[in-house]
């Protein structure tokens, strides 16, 4: 299966409005009756770990869950565990986490691809190398596939933070690496509009 013309990837900052970004944007998609699959890149990391320390994987969003230390985990909290889980799987096989949600995504069939937690390079400039293999393992594909395009979106705002997870190598900060930026420092009430019409703007341009 793969129908997917365009994937959108929301980076990169904590507290920056990615997350919200990408379901304004899952919203709009379907407004316009296109169909859409949100993924992101560490739903696999969590599934792995709860499922290898014994944690709760319906928890692993909620921040108080993560930053909690678990009797049975010595000493660390949940985010210690993911964050090492993380980049030792990474040490492995740096794709492994991007092959999974681009996969989801590949299986769906759906139009547009929506991840909301891009913060590593690999996880852009693998996409074209995943689609060859998915391709490859999947041999009830067509022998043609039109290859669908992807695309950066930097989430920005004034006010947001930067969290060290202990990597060295995520994605810049300069503008100019990125194919979008949307600007998120509206604090009135009509800021969920004004993100919207942002994307708006990203959407006419792409489709």
């Amino acid at each position: 299966m793969i129908k997917t013309k365009h994937v959108f990837l929301f980076g990169h900052r904590k507290q920056h409005g990615k997350n919200v970004s990408a379901e304004i944007l899952e919203e709009y998609l379907r407004e316009l009756d296109i169909s859409c699959q949100p993924a992101y890149f560490a739903k696999s990391l969590k599934l792995y770990s709860s499922l290898k320390y014994n944690l709760i994987f319906d928890l692993m969003d909620d921040n108080d869950y993560k930053c909690s230390k678990p009797k049975h985990l010595n000493g660390l909290s949940v985010r210690d565990v993911l964050i090492r889980e993380g980049l030792n799987a990474r040490d492995i096989w740096l794709d492994t986490w991007a092959y999974a949600s681009f996969k989801e995504i590949f299986d769906s069939g759906k139009e547009i691809g929506i991840i909301s937690d891009f913060r590593f390079p690999n996880e852009y400039d693998s996409f074209y190398s995943i689609l060859d293999a998915y391709v490859s393992a999947n041999p009830y594909n067509n022998s043609y596939i039109e290859k669908p395009k992807i695309h950066k979106i930097l989430v920005n705002r004034k006010d947001g933070i930067f969290a060290n997870d202990g990597a060295d190598d995520q994605v810049p900060d300069d503008e100019s690496y990125w194919d979008f930026v949307i600007r998120n420092d509206d604090k009135t009430p009509a800021w969920r509009e004004n993100i919207k019409r942002q994307l708006r703007d990203i959407i006419s341009k792409v489709l």
